[in-house]
């Protein structure tokens, strides 16, 4: 039923979900996410400003703060990922002087950011390489959730036509 009445509320237009959203903080005296975890506590006042369209100041420092420490996860990510790639392709051409590059770049990397550092665990650069050394296909489909496998596999590898008549 929750479900439900989330994805009607999603279908309103703006201008109705935000009156919805301001009469359940009004009701509540607190802000709650997408996801219905709370927020923020909010005034009357600003319940009724969220019913007109306006943000309440806690939930926009709230919401500001956690979309930057989602920046920073994401940017470490992507980061991490690109480093791992790097250091997949130079092992597996064997240069040790691109190696050693890698090596140097996370170190730099982990010492400018000793809050957020880069670790790289054997079992991901194991697991990096051995995707690494299949077919694209392969690779797509063990990197495919395991209830899509046989989905998948059935998309890349097409069934054959019978050449016998």
């Amino acid at each position: 039923m929750a479900t439900f009445l989330g994805a009607a509320k999603s279908a309103l237009p703006t201008a109705a979900q935000n009156f919805v959203k301001g009469s359940e903080m009004l009701a509540r005296g607190e802000a709650r996410d997408t996801r219905g975890q709370f927020t923020a506590k909010v005034s009357p006042l600003e319940a009724v400003g969220k019913a007109a369209g306006f943000n309440p100041n806690a939930v926009a420092d709230r919401q500001r703060v956690t979309g930057e420490i989602r920046n920073d996860e994401n940017f470490i990510a992507v980061t991490k990922s690109a480093l791992m790639d790097e250091f997949v392709n130079a092992i597996r051409s064997g240069d040790r002087d691109d190696i050693e590059s890698v090596r140097r770049k996370i170190a730099s990397w982990n010492k400018s950011n000793p809050t957020m550092p880069i670790v790289i665990t054997p079992q991901a650069m194991r697991r990096r390489l051995q995707l690494a050394g299949m077919s694209p296909d392969v690779r797509s489909i063990k990197l495919a959730p395991r209830p899509l496998r046989g989905e998948v596999a059935s998309l890349l590898r097409p069934p054959r036509e019978d050449t016998q008549e």
